[in-house]
């Protein structure tokens, strides 16, 4: 609205001098060639209006560029450094830049039996791994002397054992590439026990991939079975056990094997091993389905009838001589039985009537710190061998290898 317009809503009427205040305003004091008096009372009403006036615009104000400060020029980020991934040594560099280990056998005795151990040497290509439960697998002592075991690759090696009071074993090289048979590789197809009769017999067993009997070192025949085989002295007889279904009892032959259902009487829900003990007895090693349930062994005879009931920890103690952590396998050791529990690293010795004679620690006896024992031979002339998995090193993180022995074990 401007000044004009506002002039036509005023009513003149309402605007009286006499409601300004004189003694405010003198009009001597207004200056010679000031406004006229009607000028000011219109002046001074126009003041006392609503009248708006226009703001005048105002052009917006530039920003200053921004200088950058002198001195230091700005350096750019440096980009995080990515990772390089550690690549783990190869067994073939641990082997040269770790200690091996070196035993340190000790004697060790319980009620009559007073063992020693003599840490074999052996010819041939060196058995080191880095499992450490199958760098070496276990042994089997066969009636012509000759010592079998699977080796790194579960491939299998035959050994001659020198005369004397050593042990000194020499690699048959005869016997499949350079002397290591192999017999299948892979899960399920890695052969993981070997047995031998007194008839110069040699039965090598896979998990998924069968039983091969071999003489000397020809392989005889392929028996369709699953599971680990233990075989009785007189090569007739076998029962293989398989964690996952009931155990088999197999009928072996020169030409071939017939596999049956064992319809052993009461055993146990679940089996740990099944072991002879002479040409018509079993030792089974098992425990209840409930985790927690003590594992136990008992004997049977071939056709599944047990022989007594099941017998060890009588106490319930851990340390007891009798508790089996697991039963890994058993072997006559004269007129007794001795248990390996390679869990609890002992073997446990029974007498004819089932009472615990005592129990050795095996890792004291090798002189070795928290080894593996993947199995044991037959007793044979009061000696037995046992077959050790050892890893290097003394802290932690441990390097993956692990060295592996053939130990001979007198006093049985």
């Amino acid at each position: 609205m401007n000044a004009r317009t506002t002039l036509r809503s005023l009513s003149l009427s309402s605007l009286s001098l006499s409601s300004l205040s004189l003694s405010s305003l003198s009009l001597s004091s207004l200056a010679p060639n000031s406004l006229p008096l009607g000028s000011l009372a219109l002046t001074l009403a126009l003041g006392c209006g609503t009248a708006e006036t226009a703001e005048t615009p105002v052009a917006p104000t530039a920003e200053a560029p921004v200088v950058a400060p002198t001195g230091e020029a700005p350096t750019a980020e440096t980009p995080p450094v990515a990772e390089v991934p550690v690549t783990p040594p190869t067994l073939a560099e641990l082997i040269t830049t770790t200690t091996p280990v070196v035993p340190t056998p000790a004697p060790q005795s319980t009620g009559p039996l007073a063992l020693t151990a003599t840490i074999c040497t052996l010819d041939g290509p060196p058995i080191i791994g880095d499992d450490s439960f199958r760098s070496i697998g276990p042994v089997a002592w066969s009636s012509d002397g000759a010592l079998y075991l699977l080796d790194n690759d579960a491939r299998l090696r035959r050994y001659t054992v020198a005369p004397g009071d050593g042990c000194s074993l020499t690699l048959d090289t005869t016997m499949g590439d350079g002397g290591r048979l192999n017999l299948g590789e892979g899960l399920g197809s890695r052969p993981e026990g070997v047995v031998a009769d007194a008839n110069g017999h040699v039965y090598v067993s896979s998990s998924m991939h069968g039983t091969d009997r071999i003489t000397g070192t020809t392989v005889d025949y392929h028996c369709e079975t699953m599971g680990t085989v233990s075989v009785s002295p007189n090569g007739r007889d076998g029962i293989v056990n398989w964690s996952s279904g009931p155990a088999k009892h197999i009928t072996f032959t020169d030409s071939g094997c017939a596999v049956e259902d064992w319809n052993a009487t009461d055993i146990f829900p679940r089996v740990d091993s099944a072991s002879f003990i002479d040409a018509t007895h079993v030792l089974v090693g098992g425990h209840a389905e409930d985790s927690s349930a003590p594992h136990l062994v008992r004997i049977y005879d071939i056709s599944g009838r047990p022989q007594g009931d099941a017998f060890g920890d009588t106490t319930g103690e851990m340390n007891a001589d009798d508790h089996f952590c697991h039963v890994h396998s058993a072997v006559a050791c004269g007129d007794r039985t001795c248990v390996l529990d390679g869990n609890c690293r002992s073997l446990r010795v029974f007498d004819r009537s089932r009472a615990v004679v005592g129990e050795i620690n095996i890792t004291d006896l090798v002189g070795v710190t928290y080894a593996w024992f993947p199995g044991m031979s037959s007793v044979r002339d009061h000696m037995a061998y046992l077959t050790v998995n050892q890893q290097r090193g003394s802290g932690y993180p441990r390097p993956d290898i692990y060295d592996t022995f053939v130990v001979r074990v007198s006093g049985f």
